[in-house]
């Protein structure tokens, strides 16, 4: 899942992400397939919340239905906003994640 993520030069940078997510490969390897990467996504958007940049964004990859909702979920839950992006038909919905900056006072 990870090797698909999409970034821009503008966006946050993923290398502790993956690394930490590897790693949850690594100890989990006996978790069947579709909950491992459920608990790697939300590893994802843990991350995000916790250490990205005010004004960053971060675009997961096309997932199906269950996983965007978990994305989502997760993203509410942890006070950072998501939106939806793509195309069902063509197969490139996801969920885009969006640390936004703090407001003047």
């Amino acid at each position: 899942m990870l090797t698909h993520l999409q970034s821009k030069p503008s966006m946050y940078s993923l290398d502790q992400i993956i690394l930490r997510a590897r790693a949850l490969r690594q100890r989990n390897a006996n978790m069947p397939s579709a909950v491992r990467e459920k608990a790697e996504l939300l590893l994802v958007v843990q991350h995000f919340a916790e250490s990205a940049p005010a004004a960053a964004r971060l675009a997961l990859p096309a997932a199906s239905a269950p996983l965007r909702g978990a994305a989502h979920s997760e993203a509410k839950r942890l006070g950072i906003t998501s939106v939806g992006a793509g195309d069902d038909g063509a197969g490139t919905r996801h969920v885009v994640l969006v640390q936004a900056p703090p407001t003047p006072a």
